[in-house]
């Protein structure tokens, strides 16, 4: 039975992947779902790195193998919808976004903090050389 999973997931993929018929889909994923074969998502993402989304569809998949948990599959079900409606594309989703203001006060922080070093390194230099 285990192997018969293995055998569903890899057509599971492959119809994913090349754009296969719906109604296939949609079967290969009851069975999984009737048979448990779905594993425990074991919380590693695969990161999108500075390439096209063709590429990154094919490293996420050999990661799906290693751990077919629900969550990772429905990720790559989007990642294959999006390739198969817009086309390969470079452009990476933003992860985070950095707040501008923290950023700058932080940065006069410690210009400001390293000014008030320079300077007293200074007097302890000097005071040194004059006693």
């Amino acid at each position: 039975m285990r192997d018969n999973a293995k055998e569903i997931q890899q057509n599971l993929m492959e119809l994913l992947v090349l754009n296969g018929d719906k109604t296939m889909i949609r079967n290969l994923e009851k069975e999984l779902e009737m048979s448990y074969s779905f594993a425990i998502d074991n919380g590693k993402e695969v990161v999108r790195r500075n390439e096209g989304l063709g590429e990154y569809i094919e490293r996420y998949s050999v990661s799906l193998m290693k751990n077919f948990s629900r969550k990772k599959y429905e990720r790559l079900k989007n990642l294959c919808n999006e390739y198969n409606t817009i086309g390969d594309s470079r452009v990476v989703e933003k992860v985070f976004e950095i707040d501008e203001k923290a950023v700058k006060h932080n940065a006069v922080e410690r210009i400001s903090m390293s000014i008030e070093n320079f300077i007293q390194g200074i007097f302890k230099n000097s005071k040194k050389k004059f006693v």
